[in-house]
């Protein structure tokens, strides 16, 4: 894979998402999506219980 100037760029904005997400103690919601149908901690997880929370 070739470093472009694009990807750098999107790695730099990953990075300074996560730090500013360390820092704040929040995690961000599960998803609740097609990923969570085979998801062998889903009953752990419960994305759907907390996705209901938010609304």
């Amino acid at each position: 894979m070739k470093i472009t100037p694009e990807l750098r760029r999107q790695v730099e904005d990953t990075i300074a998402a996560i730090r500013a997400m360390l820092v704040s103690g929040k995690l961000p919601p599960p998803a609740n999506d097609a990923r969570c149908k085979e998801y062998s901690l889903n009953d752990i997880c419960q994305p759907q219980v907390l996705s209901q929370q938010e609304k």
